[in-house]
């Protein structure tokens, strides 16, 4: 096989098959957060920089959407997740075709 045909053939398999990814960054807005009524002054809130920087992170998230296939793309902060509801974040995270993990997760 020759190089030209491998790249094509593994863009088709790993790249272009992609339907959906998952941001886990505790610095990044939950849809939770943004639906609250109260979401600036949710504890959750306080201590994230988008507030500060929205520009980044809705370029990082325009990188997924803006393709020629768009991704669907889902937040999680990977915070104060309970017991009960730890469960049901695996299942999601196993439903995701990519997962982004933010390396400074604190």
């Amino acid at each position: 096989m020759i190089e030209q045909d491998y790249r094509k053939l593994m863009r088709e398999v790993y790249i272009d098959s992609l339907r959906s990814v998952l941001i886990v960054d505790d610095d990044f807005p939950t849809l939770d957060e943004l639906l609250a009524e109260d979401f600036e002054l949710s504890e959750a809130a306080i201590g994230k920089t988008w507030l500060k920087e929205r520009k980044q992170i809705r370029d990082t998230i325009g990188q997924f959407r803006n393709l020629k296939q768009p991704l669907i793309v889902d937040v999680s902060d990977g915070s104060n997740v309970p017991e009960e509801v730890e469960a049901g974040l695996i299942t999601r995270l196993h439903q995701s075709d990519l997962l982004i993990l933010d390396f400074y997760l604190e």
